[in-house]
């Protein structure tokens, strides 16, 4: 699920969570880097919009905040990644 995340496949992504098993659809949404970021945060500030709207329509934590504070807007914003809209 991360290599699908990393690598901007939003239909990879798609294709892996439905037959995932639990505990790594848990991570995907819940667990953190060593830095405390989840897979959405990585995906936003790599301006990956359409793996953003996938782990965002699967019910990644959209106010998930790491140890710095940061969220997956301020990472986008940070990153410079503020041209697209997730509806």
């Amino acid at each position: 699920v991360k290599a699908a995340v990393v690598a901007n496949d939003a239909q990879r992504l798609q294709e892996l969570l439905p037959t995932a098993p639990p505990g790594i659809v848990k991570w995907a949404f819940e667990e953190t880097t060593n830095t405390n970021r989840t897979l959405l945060m990585l995906a936003a500030k790599a301006g990956h919009l359409e793996v953003a709207r996938v782990l965002v329509e699967r019910g990644a934590h959209i106010n998930h905040v790491a140890s710095d504070r940061t969220t997956p807007v301020l990472e986008a914003v940070r990153a410079g990644q503020v041209g697209g809209t997730i509806h």
